[in-house]
């Protein structure tokens, strides 16, 4: 059976296409259409030969092309994030040391 996190991610990304081929009957199966065992909760299964399907959402999870898109995506951002982060970083360090040199220069006047 598909963990919650599975499942969410296939209701999430997969609801507007096949998840699923049933291998006995090989009817295409979305997301939303799949069955699920309540007493038990030992499978997800076709809604028309309720042959299990847990195999092949799994493998559908690993090769979709949609959530790869949702992933790819999430990775440049986190790589933008990244980038704008550590330049920010060096300009407070460097607005930092400025500061310093400002305030070492106004007590160096003081003393004289």
């Amino acid at each position: 059976m598909l963990s919650d996190a599975e499942r969410r991610v296939l209701l999430l990304y997969c609801v507007s296409h096949p998840a699923a081929r049933c291998p006995r009957c090989h009817e295409d199966i979305t997301a939303s259409q799949v069955g699920m065992d309540l007493i038990g909760a030992a499978r997800d299964f076709c809604p028309a030969c309720r042959t299990d399907l847990t195999d092949v959402l799994r493998w559908h999870l690993l090769e979709c092309a949609t959530i790869g898109g949702v992933l790819g995506e999430r990775i440049e951002s986190s790589r933008l994030l990244r980038k704008l982060s550590e330049e920010r970083k060096t300009r407070s360090e460097l607005l930092a040391a400025e500061s310093a040199a400002l305030v070492a220069r106004v007590l160096a006047r003081r003393t004289t």
